[in-house]
């Protein structure tokens, strides 16, 4: 039984959404990019522009996080980030646990990934890893049969059309 989810990775929240022929699940984490940038600015003491950057250019996730002392920025980013993505992991790992209880035992088959967070190097093989559920990409402009893909190409990024379009998806049936 597949059950889908998308895991929107915004600035200041993440949005687990889940959906089952019964309904649709949504939970709010607020934990979202700026978590990660706030984390980088107090630890190396930057401003938030300087911070975000870093974030970037320099932040990568593996499977396993090691914090090493005495490595100097950049190379320190993706220790640093180590403390969010670790309560982000906590909270997506206890959504699925509940949403599991609460469904009769449904479990996530695949998270598709979207928001600007989730361009964090790394991410989808990482949550892949941690959660044991396949994590992709979600690219609404690449679903068979939309006509707009050309019109949108280069305009925008995949992510910034998500939410629209999975909303309107929805609504028309598709």
């Amino acid at each position: 039984d597949f059950t889908p989810a998308i895991l929107n990775m915004g600035a200041r929240s993440t949005n687990l959404i889940i959906f089952s022929p019964q309904t649709v699940w949504i939970r709010t984490i607020p934990l979202g990019g700026d978590s990660f940038t706030m984390e980088i600015q107090k630890e190396l003491k930057l401003g938030f522009p300087e911070s975000e950057e870093l974030k970037i250019s320099h932040a990568k996730l593996t499977a396993t996080l090691k914090n090493e002392e005495g490595v100097q920025h950049p190379d320190r980013i993706p220790a640093i980030i180590e403390t969010p993505t670790k309560r982000l992991l906590a909270e997506l790992t206890r959504s699925v646990g509940f949403f599991s209880s609460q469904m009769s035992g449904k479990h996530i088959g695949k998270i598709f990934l979207t928001g600007g967070a989730s361009k964090i190097d790394g991410m989808d093989q990482y949550l892949s890893q941690k959660l044991s559920i396949a994590v992709e990409y979600l690219q609404p402009m690449k679903f068979e049969g939309t006509e707009i893909q050309s019109s949108v190409d280069g305009f925008v990024e995949n992510h910034q059309l998500s939410e629209v379009l999975g909303l309107g998806s929805r609504i028309l049936g598709i």
